[in-house]
């Protein structure tokens, strides 16, 4: 059975020159692997032409080509970094926005405060609360806490959540 060959360059060959550039770009090798199936799959798409390559070796096509596809990856999730930040440890505990502590409130427990419920909030969706109940606007609340708007939106949306799990669905939506 023979191997493919990508430009006239065997498989093997195409898959550590992939790995070579993406640790020069100090890729972790998990990305790396993601990054080789996906080259792999573009370049059956893409075919070495002489006449146009102004001289260019096959070898300096298909580097040329990885190199691309590589920072624009290397692009992609920075871009993606920067968007949104990590959630936080206890956000990383929750289930579907919801806070384990703020299970649905039965009938008789909707007397509950709204500075109970703020309280049960993790710190950073309290800041949150405070900074709409100053009056603040999304960005402004996004600048002082050092996170994108799309985080506090996000935030906001959570907490609308675990409000009206706890039976403050109407106190959301008259504020």
């Amino acid at each position: 059975m023979t191997q493919p060959t990508y430009a006239g360059i065997p498989q093997p060959e195409v898959l550590r020159r992939i790995a070579q550039r993406g640790r020069l770009l100090r890729m972790p090798r998990c990305q790396v692997q993601d990054a080789q199936q996906e080259i792999l799959t573009a370049l059956k798409d893409v075919a070495f032409d002489p006449a146009h390559a102004l001289g260019a070796t096959p070898l300096t096509f298909l580097t040329s080509i990885i190199d691309h596809k590589l920072r624009s990856n290397r692009r992609a999730t920075l871009r993606q970094s920067r968007r949104c930040r990590p959630l936080d440890d206890q956000d990383a505990g929750e289930a579907v926005g919801v806070p384990a502590l703020l299970a649905p409130a039965e009938p008789t427990e909707l007397k509950i405060d709204v500075h109970d419920a703020i309280a049960l909030l993790s710190p950073r969706r309290q800041q949150v609360c405070r900074g709409l109940g100053e009056g603040k606007s999304v960005l402004e609340i996004a600048r002082e806490l050092g996170c994108c708007r799309d985080t506090v939106v996000l935030d906001i949306a959570k907490v609308r959540l675990a409000f009206g799990a706890i039976g403050l669905a109407a106190w959301v939506q008259a504020h």
